[in-house]
């Protein structure tokens, strides 16, 4: 026993020194299974005809978690103006290569954009680093202001789920133009961080800047820089006006089509719609044929009253299906005749089932009796 006690602080010792010697390897090994964007790095060149040249590097870990096949990149090309009109930016990929080898894509529609999806998706890419290039052409980028042109650019975007604990963008102006003003932002869409410094400017470059601290997944790089007029052909009137036409042409197809059918209307009003002119007013002293004078009342009045009713009767009375009798009292009574040209046995009938043979008494006004 007291040998035992004498071996255990030994082994102590010994478990103690390798959990050491193994911490510092296993600390990186955590680390690289984690998969982040290690540095995301856009270099921008403005044409003078007003295009950007885009050349963005993105470096990467992959552990098979999200980053299976490769990654996937949005970038928004459909805007709405202040005025809430459409506008629409132009995109062209060039090319997309993965640790310097051309690499496999797609394009989509998606959301306010376009998805790029680099990978073959019968593929598995490595674990570990890998370091992706896309070169796109993009147009209808810039500002144009009185006295000055501007690029306004989202660096990295807002769309990833991942870490990036590097991004760095630098532009390149045409014809030497310089700098006049320049601001930079980071953090999520409209926030104004500015976790970000001046970075070593690649030969030509205006401006190179790199951000100061990790952007959390959802989070972005955005910088705004400005140069004098003159260096970069600004659209003229009428391209503004057709690239306004392309991008809202399914708004004026609908206005077109809208003052087509109003003018259609309106000249078919006026052709056949109108009244026609009033002429000479002349008395009808009987109805329409085919028409009871109830029926006349009625379509004149678009309703039924007492007129109407009264008319009917009197219209009975004339046709022979009731009498109408007045005393010496001035009540009315009226009255169901018997048929006519039927035996006395049809008529004996007939009396039979109109009994009593007064109907009702009134008089002029107010009703007396009925039966």
């Amino acid at each position: 026993m007291r040998d035992l006690r004498a071996t255990i602080p030994p082994l102590l010792g010994l478990f103690a020194a390798f959990l050491i010697a193994a911490l510092p390897v296993a600390t990186p090994l955590a680390a690289q299974q984690r998969e982040r964007i290690l540095e995301f790095r856009s270099d921008v060149v403005v044409e003078a005809d007003g295009a950007l040249t885009v050349t963005e590097t993105i470096r990467v870990v992959a552990a098979g978690k999200e980053i299976k096949r490769g990654i996937i990149r949005d970038f928004p090309t459909r805007y709405t103006d202040k005025n809430g009109n459409n506008f629409n930016v132009g995109f062209e990929l060039l090319r997309v290569t993965r640790d310097g080898k051309t690499e496999p894509y797609k394009t989509e529609s998606h959301a306010n954009g376009i998805r790029i999806k680099i990978g073959d998706k019968n593929v598995f890419i490595p674990h570990g680093q890998h370091v992706y290039t896309l070169v796109y052409r993009t147009t209808r980028q810039l500002g144009f202001f009185d006295d000055y042109d501007e690029l306004y650019w989202n660096v990295t975007g807002s769309d990833w789920t991942f870490e990036i604990e590097s991004a760095r963008a630098s532009v390149t102006l045409p014809g030497g133009a310089e700098l006049t003003n320049w601001a930079a932002y980071t953090g999520r869409p409209g926030a104004q961080g500015q976790d970000f410094h001046t970075a070593y400017q690649p030969s030509g470059a205006a401006l190179a800047v790199e951000t100061s601290r990790t952007l959390a997944p959802g989070e972005g790089f955005t910088i705004a820089i400005a140069w004098p007029k003159g260096f970069v052909a600004e659209p003229t009137a009428s391209q503004k006006a057709a690239d306004f036409a392309f991008d809202n042409g399914s708004v004026i197809a609908g206005l077109v089509g809208l003052a087509i059918l109003l003018v259609y209307f309106a000249l078919v009003w006026v052709k056949v719609g109108r009244d026609p002119a009033k002429g000479t007013i002349v008395p009808e002293y009987q109805p329409p044929e085919g028409f009871s004078p109830a029926a006349a009342r009625f379509l004149t009045e678009m309703g039924y009253d007492g007129k109407a009713f009264t008319a009917a009767i009197v219209n009975m009375a004339v046709k022979g299906f009731l009498t109408i009798e007045e005393d010496d009292d001035g009540d009315y009574t009226l009255s169901r005749p018997a048929r006519r040209g039927t035996s006395p046995r049809a008529k004996r009938r007939w009396h039979a089932s109109c009994s009593p043979t007064a109907l009702t008494r009134f008089r002029l006004g107010r009703k007396t009796t009925s039966a």
